[in-house]
């Protein structure tokens, strides 16, 4: 699963619109909507940015990224 779309899900679960986002964060909507589609460098500022604004810790992103692509493969983990 690309990262943009991860985003977009978890906002989605957090029942949160952009619009209600831009208000918890710095970022406006056209970024958060760049970030979905993937049109927009996720760099370290903006992904704790946005991890404040959907009231987890940064490191949740990832986790939760990680967990949704191994769901996705069948949960094959190769090295």
């Amino acid at each position: 699963m690309e990262l943009g779309r991860h985003l977009r899900d978890l906002r989605l679960a957090l029942n949160l619109e952009i619009e209600q986002l831009t208000e918890r964060c710095r970022l406006d909507a056209e970024v958060i909507h760049a970030l979905e589609r993937g049109e927009h460098p996720a760099d370290l500022d903006t992904l704790t940015e946005l991890a404040g604004g959907l009231g987890i810790p940064l490191h949740m992103i990832f986790t939760m990224w990680e967990a949704q692509a191994l769901e996705d493969s069948g949960g094959d983990e190769t090295e």
